[in-house]
């Protein structure tokens, strides 16, 4: 009866640990200021990576039909064009620290 209990604890534990493993490798990737990101070039193409900068005062466009945003970041003299598809976040003002996907 004991080696049940323990089979069954060690396939509940490795569930849970990979669980926890994708959960943390998404979370905790790290990302890229805009000037970062230009300096990489033809590199990152094609790849999931994070960018941090700020809103610039550019014109934000939201589209509610289409629940599409879009809108500039810039940090350090470098600009970014961004499209976002989905819901437009809370607060999302010109100026406001942002890091997209």
């Amino acid at each position: 009866m004991k080696k049940k209990y323990i089979i069954g604890g060690a396939i509940i534990a490795v569930v849970a640990g990979y669980l926890l493993y994708l959960t943390l490798d998404s979370s905790l990737s790290y990302y890229v200021t805009v000037s970062e990101l230009v300096d990489k070039g033809p590199e990152v193409y094609d790849t999931d990576i994070r960018v941090a900068g700020k809103v610039a005062d550019s014109p934000v466009e939201w589209v509610p039909d289409e629940i599409e945003l879009s809108f500039t970041i810039t940090e350090g003299g470098q600009m970014l064009p961004v499209v976002y598809n989905g819901a437009k976040p809370d607060g999302f003002t010109a100026g406001a620290d942002i890091v997209d996907t």
